[in-house]
C-alpha cells in the first residue's frame, strides 16, 4: 500500500503498537472529525492529519498506555480524545 496516498493505512499500524487505549482513542477522535466534517467545518482530508495531531500531543502516550480496568476507565479515556480533538479543531 502507498502509505503517501493512503495515510489512514498507517494509522492501523499504530493504533497496534502505541498502547492498549490508542484505538479507543483513534475510534473518539474520529467520531468527533467525521461530524466536523459532515458539518462542513473542516475537509474530508483533515480527518487524517488530525488524528496524526492526536498521536503527537504530549499526553497521549499517558492516556494511550492507559490499561483500563473498568468501563468507567473507558468512557474516561474516550471523553479526553473527544475533547482534545475538539479544542484542536477549534479555531
Amino acid at each position: 500500500v502507498n502509505l503517501k496516498r493512503f495515510p489512514s493505512v498507517k494509522m492501523l499500524n499504530r493504533c497496534l503498537t502505541e498502547g492498549i487505549s490508542t484505538p479507543t482513542i483513534v475510534n473518539a477522535s474520529n467520531e468527533v472529525l467525521v461530524n466536523l466534517f459532515l458539518n462542513n467545518k473542516i475537509g474530508f482530508l483533515d480527518i487524517v492529519k488530525n488524528i496524526n495531531k492526536i498521536f503527537n500531543d504530549k499526553d497521549f502516550k499517558k492516556y494511550s498506555r492507559r490499561r483500563p480496568k473498568s468501563i468507567k476507565d473507558i468512557v474516561f479515556t474516550d471523553n479526553w480524545a473527544r475533547l482534545k480533538t475538539a479544542s484542536m479543531c477549534v479555531k
